[in-house]
């Protein structure tokens, strides 16, 4: 990755920790053990609400992955890889926040790798992917009012509450914004040992 915190090629993107890479349909089982966990999803809706069972993962899965090829790059929904096994520990998205033509981006990970910095760490890379857009200085965030674990992430990326939005399936949910100038305003990350803690600072 040359001495960048991260690497964004035309399918992917790596961060010191993790693959941001298409979904296929071979996913569905990894896949399910993110969107099918209650625990996962009941915070989630009406973004993502939980799936069922493996086939509805992998239908599900191919909508997804024909939404993403017709979007421009780097919209769409991504699955986060973990680079040291190669295991899928969640997904994540940067599409348009409702009917408008602002980006919103998201990330749901398995609860085994909860408190680790990898939402921190995929919300820092969405960040630069969508700022590899040109016009483009800004991205939001949501998540729902109790949802303390979100918001402390979108906090700590650098994103800052900007009030409640609708925009998402019609329900309020706090909204949280990062501009271009603020992407490196805070590190992210949650503890000296495992969490995310880039260098190359003067990338952007």
């Amino acid at each position: 990755m040359s001495d960048r915190h991260i690497s964004i090629d035309p399918d992917r993107i790596q961060t010191p920790r993790l693959v941001l890479r298409a979904w296929s349909p071979d996913d569905a089982i990894e896949a399910l053990q993110v969107y099918g966990d209650s625990d996962v999803t009941s915070w989630l809706v009406p973004v993502v609400t939980r799936v069922p069972d493996v086939d509805a993962m992998a239908d599900l899965l191919v909508e997804w992955i024909a939404d993403s090829y017709a979007r421009r790059f780097p919209e769409g929904r991504w699955a986060i890889e973990r680079r040291e096994d190669g295991s899928i520990i969640g997904g994540a998205q940067l599409l348009p926040l409702g009917h408008t033509d602002r980006l919103f981006m998201g990330w749901q990970l398995r609860r085994a790798v909860w408190g680790y910095g990898f939402a921190s760490e995929v919300g820092h890379a969405l960040a630069h992917q969508v700022f590899e857009l040109d016009g483009v200085d800004e991205v939001f965030a949501v998540s729902h009012p109790r949802n303390d674990r979100g918001r402390a992430t979108a906090l700590r990326i650098g994103m800052d509450q900007v009030g409640e939005t609708t925009e998402v399936g019609g329900t309020s949910l706090r909204l949280y914004r990062l501009g271009r100038d603020s992407l490196h305003r805070n590190l992210p990350g949650v503890s000296p040992e495992s969490g995310y803690n880039p260098v190359g600072l003067n990338d952007w």
